[in-house]
């Protein structure tokens, strides 16, 4: 029977993304913040659905396709979550990255305040899921610089799966292994991590 703790810690984005593209009416590329809200057009038996965005330089509606001659069936469920502007569709939609470049988002990690001085499981829960790679969730969460996170990877202070896995998403990484001991006696332990190794224009909050 195994005696490591499982550490469950849980990233939340502070707010829907932003995107940046060019406006018409502006004849410039501007800020693009979402609306929370939906447009469904019908057209005979299919469906249009958009995401819309509001430019802040002149208020301009941008509208994000979201699906293009559907048909009702085919949405199933869906179809009512946008007819409804439902918060979890729409934030589902909005942290799409899928063809659409989104600026970084602050998020808030809800966790235990000190971390454990012995072997540990870290597991991370995105929620809602949003962009983010691994290696920015893990200096976050255990406030490290990025050098100093890839030497620990190096040494096997911190298993990921290897130093590739870092520069995958943070929703799709399973258990990662962290000597506590090991990282709590190091010269960059939690607690020192240069502001640079934290993603910009996020704050570290408080535990949950």
């Amino acid at each position: 029977m195994s005696d490591i703790l499982d550490l469950l810690v849980i990233l939340t984005p502070e707010h829907l993304p932003t995107l940046r593209r060019r406006c018409p009416r502006c004849d410039t590329e501007t800020v693009h913040r979402c609306a929370e809200r939906f447009r469904v057009n019908g057209n005979g038996r299919r469906l249009d659905v958009w995401l819309l965005y509001l430019c802040d330089g002149c208020g301009r509606t941008w509208k994000r396709t979201v699906h293009t001659r559907a048909r009702p069936e085919a949405l199933g469920a869906d179809l009512v979550a946008f007819e409804r502007n439902d918060p979890a569709a729409v934030a589902r939609v909005a942290f799409d990255p899928a063809g659409v470049p989104l600026d970084p988002v602050p998020f808030q990690v809800r966790g235990p305040e000190d971390l454990p001085v012995a072997p540990f499981r870290l597991r991370l829960r995105m929620d809602p899921p949003f962009p983010l790679r691994l290696d920015q969730a893990l200096c976050r969460v255990l406030d490290l610089s990025r050098s100093a996170l890839v030497k620990a990877v190096d040494r096997g202070i911190i298993d990921p799966g290897g130093r590739r896995a870092l520069r995958r998403p943070a929703a799709e990484a399973g258990a990662i292994r962290v000597d506590g001991a090991a990282l709590s006696a190091r010269p960059c332990a939690p607690g020192s991590a240069p502001e640079a190794a934290r993603p910009a224009g996020s704050s570290r909050s408080g535990p949950a």
